[in-house]
């Protein structure tokens, strides 16, 4: 065999061997990994562009705006664009990479009120072309700083890429020794170097507005992005400024082809949009109304079932969409049926055509996926409050936008379409105007009471149960606590309980259950020794013969006269009296007192979280010191429930969001009569009893009663006082419930004069504006 015949066995050898290798790769790409392909082929074929809605608003009871979606604009920079597209980026970016690859520390740096490029620009220029980049960094990153040379002198308007391109290879071929700078003509040096000054002097311009519009440093925020470099990649998309003013964020946005990697990104902000009458704001409200946060992508919570519901209502317009193609007989869930995975049925192609409707199938899997994603990132939902309570309600649902396209991605057709709906709005019982009173009141002398360290005010709807207003001093970082939970060791509210001990007294005279006898209950001498029992029981004064009326022993508040009636009552009693006011919710597994409420959400308020459970400590100490309202664990707003049941007869669900399908008011189950004495009682307590000296409360027309409970407060000697106050006005049409309390007053001060006092100064203010007293007071001359 001759050399030549050696030669071109060798040639054809080496071209088998080569057209094996073809055919071992095309059968990789194409029959083994072709489905995956086909599937992404598939999937390529359509896109879809996710639209938001707005979250519902929040209203006062007559319909006042309180919180609402309110669009609003940011400044991002994405890092990787700018460090990769901005020349000012760009150049910064090149000297921090030369210098890091010949093993110096970078000296360009991002200074207020912006970097002047010039000295860098010239550094740059500088360099020799056989060192451009030094030769003993990798041959990757060797060939990005070329190409962002090259992207640079583009930029700059050195050229087109091929023409910059093929100069810088001659350049370095022909001249090694020369500089950068003998790759732009001279006719372009100062045409480039006038392009990237105008180019910092904008950047700069941008910074100065931001400082002036926003109080942010633009150049801090790009050394940071560029300090997050690490590799090739510069830094991570970081929002810099929020709520930027529109005529900035109009004109950043006209200029985003000339500052690349800085994005106005439009949001929607949750804000409060009110603000009480004669107040810069929504005062307690605002703790109440709570937040808005977005929901994590994996959590399981609620909004999960929301999302599937709204995917599959996507789907199925797509699929509807697609099944115009002549197939509008074809049930688009028989795949599904049949035990299709993921439930998604075939939606386009001829019924015998199983290849092509296993790929739409996969592509609508993979669609699916995308749109999980979409909305899970974009879900908001409630944390706390009122937000969090209604969010079922307030919640937006996001729409979506399905197209076809071509293989360049241009969109062809609208394949299927979801609209955006927004959240519903949600009403709140609160009346602005009396919110307002009470925030004032309890602002007016922080140190009413003779120093009271917490102060809390509830005004509600009798009978309804809605909650009218609602406020506590002072305001905590969390809720408000002498309002939620007071005193957790120790919120006792004293007598305030007495009137539902003397109704279970007369319910138990009455069916013949344990109770005390008319002729045990002797006159008080001032002082009750409870037997078996050390410390004994005291009131303020001696009542005499008095004690032995029911109407009187309440007017004056006898110590001895209701410790007497809880002894008898006992355990039991005592449980069933403080049940039927909704102040002893059973445990779990603990049966209900017969007629009384043992539903938990009839004592929950919507929109507050971290109200105590309302009980009864029983073991601690005596039956007849719990009988007087020691050692119980509530606040002002079980007791305006409770108070709401002695003005009309029922105990209500207490509201702060108006609810159309709220439960009926459960009756107290006891006698019209029994209601009127105790009711007798309570109006005897502001006309001739503990409240007797509060005058305004009788011109008004409230009936109340005071509680005094003695209390310890950590850390500090003697004794101090709860003073409460709870009543309602008035008798013959009850229209406001108002329950006063200050915690840990100095001994001495009581009830009445604390209590009474700020009912008292706050149903003044009501009759004093005429609009109020015609709504709220309107027997009240």
């Amino acid at each position: 065999m001759s050399a030549l015949q050696r030669r071109i066995a060798l040639l054809g050898v080496g071209f088998a061997l080569l057209l094996g290798v073809l055919a071992v790769a095309l059968f990789h790409q194409m029959i083994l990994r072709g489905s995956v392909y086909q599937e992404r082929s598939w999937a390529n074929r359509w896109g879809y562009h996710g639209h938001g809605a707005e979250r519902g608003p929040i209203l006062d009871r007559e319909g006042n705006l309180l919180v609402r979606d309110d669009p609003s604009w940011s400044l991002h920079i994405e890092g990787e664009t700018f460090f990769g597209q901005h020349p000012v980026g760009v150049l910064v970016l090149l000297e921090r990479r030369v210098r890091a690859a010949r093993g110096e520390e970078p000296r360009a740096r991002f200074v207020a009120p912006a970097t002047r490029p010039d000295g860098l620009f010239e550094w740059l220029l500088a360099q020799p072309l056989a060192d451009t980049p030094p030769g003993d960094i990798d041959r990757e990153q060797n060939r990005a700083v070329r190409a962002q040379i090259v992207d640079l002198l583009v930029r700059l308007g050195a050229g087109t890429r091929r023409d910059v391109a093929a100069r810088l290879i001659a350049a370095r071929r022909d001249t090694p020794s020369a500089s950068l700078r003998s790759v732009l003509r001279a006719s372009q040096l100062d045409a480039v170097r006038a392009a990237l000054q105008a180019s910092a002097e904008e950047l700069a311009r941008v910074g100065a507005d931001l400082r002036l519009a926003c109080g942010v440093d633009l150049a801090t925020h790009l050394q940071a992005a560029l300090e997050c470099w690490g590799g090739t990649r510069p830094g991570l998309n970081r929002r810099i400024a929020r709520r930027i003013p529109y005529e900035l964020a109009l004109a950043l946005q006209l200029r985003k082809e000339r500052l690349a990697g800085l994005l106005v990104v439009q949001e929607i902000e949750r804000r409060i949009s009110a603000s009480l009458p004669g107040r810069p704001d929504l005062g307690c409200l605002t703790r109440f109304l709570g937040r808005v946060g977005q929901r994590p992508a994996a959590a399981a919570d609620a909004g999960a079932a929301q999302v599937e519901d709204r995917l599959d209502e996507v789907e199925r317009e797509l699929q509807l969409a697609l099944g115009e193609d002549g197939r509008e007989g074809e049930d688009p869930y028989a795949a599904s049926a049949a035990g299709e995975p993921d439930g998604v049925a075939s939606a386009s192609g001829a019924e015998d055509d199983e290849g092509d409707s296993d790929l739409e199938r996969a592509a609508l899997r993979r669609a699916r996926r995308a749109m999980a994603a979409y909305f899970s990132s974009r879900g908001r939902v409630g944390l706390s409050g009122v937000e969090a309570a209604a969010d079922a309600a307030l919640r937006e649902r996001p729409g979506l936008r399905w197209v076809e396209r071509t293989r360049a991605r241009a969109e062809t057709g609208l394949v299927g379409y979801a609209a955006a709906e927004p959240g519903r709005p949600v009403r709140l019982t609160v009346d602005l105007r009396l919110q307002a009173l009470v925030e004032d009141l309890l602002d007016a002398d922080p140190e009413a009471g003779g120093g009271a360290v917490q102060r809390a005010m509830v005004v509600a709807e009798p009978a309804t149960g809605e909650i009218l207003a609602l406020a506590s001093r002072p305001v905590r970082a969390e809720w408000s606590d002498a309002l939620v939970a007071p005193h957790r060791a120790n919120p006792a509210p004293g007598s305030v309980v007495k009137p539902f001990v003397l109704l279970q007294h007369l319910d138990a005279a009455r069916t013949g259950a344990p109770h005390v006898g008319p002729e045990a209950l002797g006159p008080c001498r001032g002082i009750y020794h409870v037997p078996g029992f050390g410390t004994p029981i005291r009131c303020t004064h001696p009542h005499g013969e008095e004690a032995r009326d029911p109407r009187l022993a309440l007017a004056h508040s006898c110590n001895r006269y209701f410790a007497q009636l809880a002894g008898g009552l006992g355990p039991d009693g005592l449980r069933a009296a403080f049940q039927r006011a909704g102040l002893w919710l059973p445990a779990p597994g603990e049966p209900a007192a017969p007629g009384t409420l043992d539903d938990p959400a009839s004592w929950r308020i919507p929109g507050i979280q971290g109200l105590p459970r309302p009980r009864v400590r029983l073991g601690g100490l005596t039956v007849e010191q719990n009988g007087i309202g020691y050692d119980m664990v509530t606040s002002p707003l079980h007791v305006a429930r409770a108070y709401c049941a002695l003005a009309t007869g029922a105990l209500p669900r207490l509201r702060l969001i108006q609810d159309a399908a709220a439960p009926a008011p459960v009756p107290l189950g006891v006698p019209a009569e029994d209601l009127e004495l105790v009711r007798d009682g309570m109006e005897l307590v502001v006309t001739v009893g503990s409240a007797r000296k509060v005058r305004g409360l009788k011109r008004l027309g409230v009936l109340g009663k005071t509680g005094t409970a003695e209390v310890r407060r950590a850390g500090e000697p003697g004794v101090f006082n709860n003073a409460w106050f709870a009543g309602y006005t008035t008798r013959a049409a009850p229209t406001l419930v108002v329950v006063a309390v200050a915690y840990g007053v100095p001994d001495g001060q009581h009830g009445a004069e604390v209590g009474g006092a700020m009912v008292e100064d706050f149903l003044r203010r009501v009759h004093g504006a005429p609009e109020l007293r015609a709504r709220y007071l309107p027997g009240v001359p």
